[in-house]
């Protein structure tokens, strides 16, 4: 019998260390299932990563020991922080992966703007201070940033914004006017309208649908681990 992990094609946050038993009896094997999300610098992403990475896990953590005591309140964040741990570590010892680097051009002004909207979506950016950073002059650098991404400056950076303010909606139980002043509104109102712009629902109908198929993902993870495996 199959066991689907959906959660690593779907996206979803887990709260529980989700695993796998195979064999019957006491278990053979018990593998520990997660998904890491990488934020490459400027946004790019690169073509030459290798597909698969291995590490030899007991050089640098213990993790039967961890897996023992990862249990209760806080054990997804232990174990996303050892994972990170194993993922960096090696990342940094494969040699195409230190190549693949060279891919990157730390020097295009563009991509250093995209990286600090997306660093920091709630810091008080204006075309001039993003310029500036960047060392260009304040037309120059918006004809550039267009004419490379599509949308002027401080589209992107909303859109950064926007992409915050849903996962504010999914992920917490912030009012909607909460919402809207952690992003940059003061008005309530002028947040619903460019949400609703953007993802072509409310805050209100997006916060209901993501909580409904979170309920849905929950139901299917009990009845899948109910389930023995063969």
């Amino acid at each position: 019998m199959i066991v689907s992990l959906d959660f690593l094609t779907s996206g979803e946050y887990a709260d529980a260390p989700p695993t796998l038993t195979l064999g019957k009896g006491a278990p053979a094997t018990r593998l520990l299932a997660g998904r890491l999300k990488v934020r490459w610098p400027g946004g790019q992403r690169l073509r030459s990563i290798p597909s698969v990475l291995t590490v030899r896990a007991k050089d640098i953590i213990n993790f039967r020991w961890l897996l023992d005591r990862a249990s209760g309140s806080g054990a997804m964040a232990i174990l996303t922080r050892a994972a990170t741990l194993l993922f960096v570590s090696a990342f940094r010892e494969h040699p195409q992966s230190r190549a693949a680097f060279l891919e990157f051009d730390h020097h295009d002004p563009v991509l250093l703007a995209r990286q600090c909207m997306e660093i920091h979506p709630f810091a008080r950016w204006t075309v001039e201070i993003l310029a500036r950073k960047v060392g260009m002059g304040r037309s120059s650098f918006a004809t550039r940033f267009a004419r490379k991404v599509g949308r002027t400056p401080m589209e992107f950076l909303t859109q950064e914004r926007m992409k915050h303010a849903a996962l504010f909606l999914e992920k917490t139980n912030m009012k909607v006017m909460e919402i809207a002043a952690r992003v940059g509104y003061r008005s309530q109102a002028a947040f619903i309208r460019r949400f609703v712009a953007r993802f072509e629902m409310t805050p209100g109908e997006l916060r209901r649908r993501s909580r409904r198929t979170v309920n849905k993902s929950i139901e299917q993870y009990r009845i899948s681990f109910d389930r023995p495996c063969v």
